[in-house]
Formats: structure tokens, C-alpha cells, sequence
């Protein structure tokens, strides 16, 4: 949201990547302790991804790269930039 607003570039928000995990970890660590230790069966099944799976993923990264290039080299907005993705769906 800072990004979008013009607050902070597109580089310093990797800056804020540590400060992001240690308000993560802190509470998550305090919170484990809460947790109880059981742990589920484990299952033989073995998991596939259904068919098409692979492209969507790869369709949303594509979108959202979009929306980094529309705003970082067209200075458009990032929103028309990931509407500008949602046609790579209907394909």
C-alpha cells in the first residue's frame, strides 16, 4: 500500500523485509507456546495437482510482474497493471 501510494519506492520495501519478520516471529514464537504438541497422521495418499494448476500459478506471477513493470517503467498505477494481467487468464 506504501508502494502504491508513492511513500516508498519500489527498492526500499525490501528494507522493511527484517523488520516485517521479526514482527512476524516475535508473536508467532510467543504463540507456539500455546499450541499443543500433537502431531496429525501421516497420510500415504500421494497429493497431484489437478490439471492447469501449473499455468495458473504461473499466470499470477505473470500479473503481478505486470504490475511491477507498468509501475516501475510506465509510472502507470499498479492496479491498471494487475487489470492489465487479467486478461492473461482468458487465455
Amino acid at each position: 500500500m506504501v508502494w502504491q501510494q508513492g511513500m516508498v519506492s519500489f527498492s526500499d520495501v525490501f528494507a522493511l523485509f527484517i523488520p516485517s519478520m521479526v514482527n512476524f516471529l516475535i508473536p508467532a514464537i510467543v504463540m507456539s507456546f500455546a499450541v499443543p504438541s500433537v502431531s496429525p497422521r501421516i497420510s500415504s495418499q500421494k497429493v497431484e495437482m489437478k490439471f492447469g494448476a501449473k499455468r495458473v500459478i504461473t499466470l499470477v506471477l505473470l500479473a503481478i510482474a505486470t504490475a511491477v513493470i507498468f509501475h516501475n517503467f510506465l509510472g502507470l498505477p499498479p492496479a491498471l497493471g494487475m487489470m492489465a494481467g487479467l486478461p492473461y487468464f482468458k487465455f
